[in-house]
């Protein structure tokens, strides 16, 4: 017992300092256009500042603009994220004395499908615009520096935090001098989707409020809207969640939507104010002056039972549920049934689901044995998840407490994670296949099991079940998830356990029914085709987790990657074929330093695969690692470019 407590520890504090070495250090922008991403996706966005001006005049206000270039496939959010629970673009200033900085202008976002909701955001290139007014009594002839320090959140099937840090310089003069370059950059976009701060003055606004459904009215007094009205409401009072509907009557305009009572992400209802605002957007008609987008704002009606701006003043309104009862939110004692249950359906995932056919076929093994082994080994295993479980509950804690909001899953951010998963993955399915043989200690199969080393494989397959199970999604898990991450550390630490033996709970159930397990056919042949099929489903994880990789790194990481799997696969077959006991002590010999050789090589190419990562885009511009521009062909492009003179080179392939 001693020994297997000591292994027990070893194993733990290495699992702990792998996540945590999994997570490369935070970074920073050093320059403009230069990007950095937390979490290890070298899938990186691009950030850069523009400014209205080159110098500027005391007591006049400018306009500096943070451009934001996201990968294909990924988006940040809106003010109001239609979810309740991303982090938005922001931006941190340091100015020079007497200078002030108004709120960041949030472009028009678009409607999008975020982790099955819908949500509001960005994607492809977009510019954040801040006003910045100078002090009246700023002295002519000084050098100004402005730090812009933006930080925002990207997602895709995952989220990542990245910064970017910038400097802008200017001078004071007499007279203004505005920047070419500004408009010449944004004067389209800031038409389309950077909203007018003030509606048009004819322009008449009230809005209405029931405990379930919120109306604004706006009267243009004779001129009338365009069909296409799109409305982004400012601050989640509106359920995102619900359609909004427009309907525009001669010169008078309704826009209708429910109550936001919260939803599966953010169960509690937003906070109540005192207002109602958003951006109103039409693709085809300018709304106020040449932009096509403007900020409305308006105070509740007198009547409206949502007009409050203290939370404690009214209660606010009750979800209903769908069979008319009031909707409960979780609370520490009413999540602990769907904890279990989210672990228990975690079982049958991709990731999750080779593990159980391994434990099935250790079940096996064990028929007919000591019925106190079988249940020893059932509570070691659920140990192993316990305590791992733990550990990732901890680092989660102690990220959250330095400021780093990690959640649920984040080690599918990492290339390094993913890669080792992925091999861990494809040797034990070359093992299952029967390529090679070796103790199987490892994955708690074997004929080392009823040993005390069986028990330590208990324990590592607990692990290993943890380990493949935090970038599993299931239904129930992102609220549980997401709820115990908001919780005290006493409190969180308490939902995890919950949450790890509903993924436990299967093999215990059978480690303490033995009558099941002796149902199961007597270890014989057949264990060694169902071995081999085990393989299979193990293969089936490697590609669920090759995708995400893929994402991460890119093409020329996924090939990397394979590069590996070709040299993992010949040196184990080399050690599979000739480092067998039953071969001459020279032939084993041989056969490990060929091995070696091989494990060298496929560290080498697991390297470059990690550090790999897409080619940057721009809005269809991709710009490879050897500098050259490549544009998405469209043969209006090819006519203009060859009209300007220039070379163009077509690159058409199998696979583009």
């Amino acid at each position: 017992m001693r020994k297997l407590l000591t292994t027990l520890l070893t194993t733990l504090l290495c699992f702990a300092g792998f996540l945590i070495l999994s997570q490369p250090a935070n970074a920073q922008f050093g320059q403009p256009d230069t990007g950095y991403s937390l979490g290890g996706s070298e899938e990186k966005s691009t950030s850069s500042v523009i400014t209205s001006v080159n110098s500027i005049k005391p007591g006049e206000t400018f306009q500096i603009a943070l451009k934001l270039n996201h990968p294909k496939g990924w988006h940040s959010y809106y003010n109001n994220d239609g979810i309740g629970v991303s982090q938005i673009p922001a931006i941190k200033w340091t100015l020079p004395t007497g200078f002030k900085a108004a709120p960041l202008t949030f472009p028009t976002p678009h409607s999008m499908d975020s982790f099955g909701l819908n949500s509001y955001g960005y994607d492809g290139t977009n510019y954040f615009i801040t006003n910045i007014t100078a002090p009246k009594d700023l002295k002519i002839g000084q050098s100004l520096q402005i730090t812009a320090d933006a930080s925002w959140q990207m997602c895709k099937i995952s989220c990542i935090q990245e910064s970017g840090k910038h400097t802008i310089k200017l001078t004071s003069s007499e007279t203004t001098t505005p920047n070419p370059e500004y408009n010449k950059e944004i004067a389209d976009y800031q038409k389309k989707y950077i909203p007018a701060q003030s509606p048009p003055t004819n322009w008449k606004i009230s809005a209405q409020a029931t405990p379930d459904t919120i109306e604004i009215e706006i009267d243009s007094s004779g001129s009338p809207f365009p069909s296409d009205l799109k409305f982004y409401e400012y601050n989640g009072q509106i359920d995102a969640q619900k359609p909004i509907k427009i309907i525009a009557k001669e010169h008078k305009l309704f826009i209708t939507g429910q109550v936001n009572k919260g939803n599966d992400f953010s169960p509690e209802p937003a906070k109540k104010l005192d207002h109602i605002a958003g951006i109103l957007h039409s693709p085809s008609t300018a709304l106020s002056g040449e932009n096509h987008s403007v900020f409305i704002s308006t105070a509740w009606g007198k009547d409206s039972a949502t007009a409050t701006t203290d939370s404690n003043t009214a209660a606010p309104p009750k979800a209903i549920s769908l069979d008319g009862t009031t909707e409960r939110k979780f609370t520490l004692l009413s999540v602990i049934p769907f904890a279990l249950l989210a672990g228990l359906i975690l079982n049958i995932m991709p990731c999750v689901f080779p593990v159980l056919g391994l434990k099935i076929t250790g079940f096996a093994q064990q028929a007919g044995e000591d019925e106190s082994k079988i249940k020893w080994h059932g509570l070691i295993f659920a140990l192993g998840i316990v305590v791992s479980m733990w550990a990732l509950a901890g680092l989660l804690i102690i990220l959250k407490s330095l400021g780093d909001d990690k959640g649920w899953g984040y080690q599918l951010q990492s290339p390094i994670f993913l890669a080792i998963i992925l091999i861990v993955m494809f040797i034990m399915g070359l093992n299952l296949s029967g390529l090679f043989e070796i103790g199987t200690k490892l994955t708690g199969v074997g004929n080392e099991l009823q040993s005390k080393k069986g028990y330590s494989g208990s324990f590592f397959s607990g692990l290993l079940t943890t380990l493949i199970a935090t970038p599993c999604s299931a239904p129930i898990v992102a609220p549980v998830m997401g709820y115990a991450t908001s919780l005290n550390p006493i409190p969180s630490l308490f939902v995890f356990t919950i949450f790890a033996l509903g993924i436990a709970s299967p093999y215990i159930i059978l480690s303490f029914m033995p009558k099941l397990i002796q149902k199961l056919p007597k270890p014989g042949a057949w264990m060694v085709t169902f071995k081999k099929i085990m393989a299979f489903p193990m293969f089936a994880a490697v590609v669920f987790f090759f995708g995400a990789f893929m994402s991460l790194t890119g093409k020329s990481g996924a090939q990397w990657l394979l590069w590996s799997f070709l040299a993992i696969s010949f040196g184990l077959y080399i050690y599979g074929h000739w480092g067998v006991p039953y071969k001459p002590k020279s032939t084993r010999y041989k056969a490990f330093l060929a091995t070696l050789l091989f494990a060298g090589l496929a560290y080498w190419t697991t390297s470059k695969a990690v550090n790999s990562h897409p080619p940057k885009n721009n809005g269809g511009t991709e710009i490879t690692e050897d500098g050259f521009i490549w544009e998405e062909w469209s043969p209006e492009k090819v006519a203009e470019l060859r009209a300007a003179g220039k070379r163009v080179y077509v690159d058409f392939t199998a696979d583009n």
